[in-house]
């Protein structure tokens, strides 16, 4: 209530609900340090409406190319938001053929400035981060994840 009367309920115009697109992106592994992997395909959609976006992709890799330091995932079409300085972690639904020492889900987590999303595997209460070591010609993983812009 203002001035003693009553305000009205924000409409999804006030809230940029109305903003809606989709399209395709193109998924890419990067380094945390630096550089890119090289891939043998990657495929991305995404359909956003207002700060909401969902983002599908299916990315495999070849080989690390020019990638420095932890494998990340990027090429986003819209940065992942959030609480200023709060990792974002989105778990993701496939992965073929990659190495590691413990089985676990697989998820992206997001700090910074959300362009891109470390690769990580997290099994019971710990997580660990993966390396090129991880990662074989063919190695594949494909989610649908839906994050906030």
């Amino acid at each position: 209530m203002v001035d003693g009367k009553i305000t009205p309920m924000p409409t999804a115009q006030d809230v940029g609900a109305l903003v809606q697109e989709s399209g395709k992106w193109v998924p890419q592994f990067v380094g945390a340090d630096g550089g890119a992997a090289i891939t043998a395909g990657a495929y991305g959609m995404y359909s956003r409406t207002g700060n909401v976006v969902t983002v599908g992709f299916d990315i495999i890799w070849r080989s690390a190319g020019t990638l420095q330091g932890l494998v990340c995932l990027g090429g986003f079409p819209f940065c992942m938001g959030g609480p200023t300085g709060a990792a974002r972690s989105y778990f993701v639904g496939y992965k073929y053929k990659l190495t590691f020492s413990v089985d676990g889900a697989l998820f992206l987590t997001s700090p910074g400035d959300g362009s891109t999303a470390y690769i990580r595997i997290q099994n019971g209460n710990s997580f660990s981060n993966l390396d090129a070591s991880s990662f074989q010609e063919g190695t594949e993983i494909a989610g649908t994840i839906t994050y906030l812009t």
